[in-house]
């Protein structure tokens, strides 16, 4: 339940001709998508912070309840009459452990950062705690090894069919904050192959 999030009510399933079928019974959101307000050349930079702060924190508050959208793009996000924007349709997510890469142990401490360390890698301990940790994520209702979500708002790890963690969200997000700034994608191409290699 988030301000900026349209409120999904029911995960519904029924009989369907070909078998049963999955639905999302969520809120009715009244407005425009960002895809049709998106001008040529770009937003301003006032109405940019305006959508994309409050939908900043939405997709903060998702990550933090295991929630993992995998399909943000401008035709997903709403703005209504009176400015609110707001994400919707979570038809693709994944819930995973809300803390889903926790490295450190109960008994070890995160080493400090300050501001005039360089950048550091994960060692091979740390790494293996990771990846033991992505495993215990509760799977996705979506099958695994599926090529999912919007070519050109995929992350690569989407591109390459591989497991998708918050960081998935926070690079397609990058790209509909790009898009909304300059009013150009940037990974096109005229197949799917060729927008995934740009990827």
């Amino acid at each position: 339940k988030h301000n900026n999030i349209a409120t999904i009510y029911a995960l519904e399933e029924m009989d369907g001709p070909d078998g049963n079928l999955m639905f999302i019974t969520m809120e009715y959101v009244e407005g425009s998508s960002l895809k049709d307000l998106i001008p040529d050349d770009g937003t301003d930079l006032d109405t940019f912070f305006n959508i994309f702060i409050p939908l900043a924190d939405a997709l903060s508050h998702a990550h933090s309840q295991g929630r993992i959208h995998r399909d943000l793009k401008p035709g997903n996000i709403m703005v209504t009459e009176d400015g609110t924007s707001k994400i919707l349709d979570f038809g693709l997510a994944r819930i995973i452990d809300p803390d889903p890469v926790q490295v450190y142990s109960e008994s070890e401490t995160e080493p400090e950062i300050g501001p005039d360390d360089e950048t550091r890698t994960m060692d091979e301990e740390e790494q293996r705690k990771a990846a033991e940790a992505a495993k215990k994520a509760v799977p996705s209702l979506t099958r695994g090894g599926q090529l999912i979500g919007t070519p050109q708002y995929m992350s690569p790890e989407q591109a390459e069919r591989e497991d998708t963690d918050a960081r998935t969200d926070i690079f397609s997000f990058g790209v509909v904050m790009y898009e909304a700034l300059t009013g150009q994608r940037p990974f096109e191409g005229k197949t799917l192959e060729s927008i995934i290699g740009k990827i």
